[in-house]
């Protein structure tokens, strides 16, 4: 039984990326199957978490000893997550919690994968799929962020369908992916100082990840090139 779980580690290992992109997306748009959301919050969101939980651990390649601990505490908050918000009645001050315990998370990955996208290497799978996650990363933790402003003040958004914090978190990803990736629709709209400039600094941020991005790949993908025509 170990020895077939120090496998299936390694496998995760070798292949990082690719499940950490596939933990991704699973997390942020399972909604658009329209899933009903108390089925989401009692049974799809504890599986997402565990399959995302999973897919990350390739990236949790930290030297030093407090930043491996601190890897595994945020790791052991997100499980808990599904179980810690009933039991407190979906309290404001313990999804602002939650959501700064899920920002740090997804920050921590982060960090796992930067090595990869700014160091010198060849053009390979794994700096796609690295990328690509980079990109997902961006909008979890804009999301995250944006529920934090929100369980702190629902009048700080319009738009936001507060029903249940499925339905908060399914429409700040939402909101986060147009954000990223256009002007905006209009039909969610931070209304105070703070998540308007928490908005637009993200967004700036994104854009710039992306033009670096594009900068970094056609550079790998042409010494790639360079290297295939000397050999």
């Amino acid at each position: 039984m170990s020895s077939y779980i120090y496998k299936s580690l390694i496998y995760i290992r070798e292949r990082r990326f690719a499940f950490l992109l596939f933990g991704l997306i699973q997390h942020l748009y399972i909604g658009m199957t329209g899933l009903d959301t108390g089925l989401y919050e009692t049974v799809v969101w504890p599986i997402n978490m565990v399959v995302l939980g999973i897919a990350s651990l390739g990236v949790f390649n930290r030297t030093k000893r407090w930043a491996k601990i601190l890897g595994i505490a945020l790791l052991l908050v997100v499980f808990a997550t599904p179980l810690i918000l009933p039991a407190f009645k979906y309290s404001p001050e313990v999804i602002q919690f939650i959501s700064i315990a899920y920002l740090m998370f997804f920050l921590y990955i982060a960090w796992g994968i930067k090595d990869c996208l700014f160091r010198p290497r060849s053009m390979t799978n794994e700096i796609i799929f690295a990328s690509a996650s980079g990109y997902f990363l961006l909008i979890e933790i804009a999301a995250f962020l944006m529920m934090f402003f929100y369980a702190g003040n629902p009048d700080s958004f319009t738009g936001v369908d507060g029903t249940s914090i499925a339905t908060v978190y399914m429409d700040f990803v939402y909101f986060e992916t147009i954000t990223q990736s256009t002007v905006g629709f209009g039909d969610i709209t931070p209304v105070h100082y703070a998540p308007k400039l928490a908005s637009a600094f993200i967004a700036a941020v994104g854009q710039l990840y992306i033009v670096m991005l594009v900068g970094v790949i056609i550079s790998r993908y042409a010494g790639h090139r360079m290297d295939d025509s000397n050999s």
